[in-house]
């Protein structure tokens, strides 16, 4: 076996997620061929994921740098609390998990992808329904941190997003 360095396993995770990202449709054809994937409904046997803003910070700096995860993070711009659902596809377009989170009005949260998939590895894609305006951004974490595109989607006055690459490892 060839010693392969932090960096470079970095790099390497780096590089195959841009490749899987050329490599799936566009965000665009996704957002026009699938008007609804997520359902509005919260359903009761749903875990709510319930994490702090003040958080992130800890997770930006993970202590193992062998590990990866893409932080989901919401901003509600709307004068009211809404809860936004979750739902996360592996490579094949399976449903692996469902989460929702609860976000203040005028407030952030934020979830991570081992939420979405109960602490498997996984690299697809996240969808996300709420009641409100909402704005999402996802960043990828390990050794080293970058934001990931989100497709945010005004649609009848609920927000919907798109988080076409989330990858936990």
């Amino acid at each position: 076996m060839i010693p392969v360095s932090t960096h470079s396993k970095t790099l390497i995770a780096a590089l195959a997620l841009l490749f899987a990202m050329a490599a799936s449709p566009s965000v665009a054809q996704e957002l026009v061929a699938s008007d609804a994937v997520v359902s509005d409904e919260i359903a009761p046997d749903v875990p709510e994921i319930s994490r702090d803003p003040s958080d992130l910070a800890p997770d930006l700096r993970p202590i193992d740098e062998d590990v990866a995860n893409t932080a989901l993070v919401f901003t509600n711009w709307s004068g009211r609390d809404t809860a936004i659902l979750c739902v996360a596809f592996n490579g094949e377009g399976r449903s692996i998990g469902r989460r929702w989170i609860k976000v203040p009005s005028n407030g952030t949260k934020y979830m991570l992808a081992s939420d979405l998939s109960e602490g498997r590895d996984f690299v697809g894609n996240a969808q996300c329904t709420g009641e409100a305006r909402i704005h999402g951004t996802a960043v990828f974490l390990g050794a080293g941190f970058s934001d990931l595109p989100v497709a945010n989607v005004d649609h009848r006055g609920d927000g919907r997003i798109r988080f076409p690459l989330v990858a936990t490892y």
